[in-house]
C-alpha cells in the first residue's frame, strides 16, 4: 500500500497491480468474502450492461444521447466505469 504514495510516479502501482495486490490478500484473510465479493462484482456488471441498453435504447427520445455517445475532438464529461473491470 505505501508504494502507493512513492516519490517516482513510475515506481508507483497501476490501478490492476492495486487490484491484483488487494484480492491476494483478501483471498488470505477470508476465502468466503472473496468469492462473494467476485459474485456481486458479477450481478452488478450485469446489471450495468442492462442499463447501458437502455440508455442507448432511449437516448434519442429524451435527450440523454449526449451522455454516453461523444465525438474524440470534444472533451469528456466524464468517464464510465464497469464494474466488470474490476473483476478481471
Amino acid at each position: 500500500m505505501t508504494r502507493c504514495w512513492d516519490k517516482d510516479p513510475n515506481e508507483r502501482p497501476n490501478f490492476t497491480q492495486c487490484m491484483h495486490q488487494l484480492k491476494v490478500h483478501l483471498k488470505l484473510a477470508s476465502p468466503q468474502l472473496l468469492q462473494r465479493v467476485e459474485l456481486d462484482l458479477v450481478e452488478e456488471s450485469k446489471r450495468q450492461d442492462n442499463l447501458s441498453q437502455w440508455l442507448t435504447q432511449n437516448a434519442n427520445r429524451d435527450g440523454t444521447d449526449s451522455l454516453i455517445t461523444s465525438d474524440s475532438s470534444s472533451p469528456k464529461r466524464g468517464e464510465r466505469i464497469y464494474i466488470s473491470d474490476f473483476s478481471r
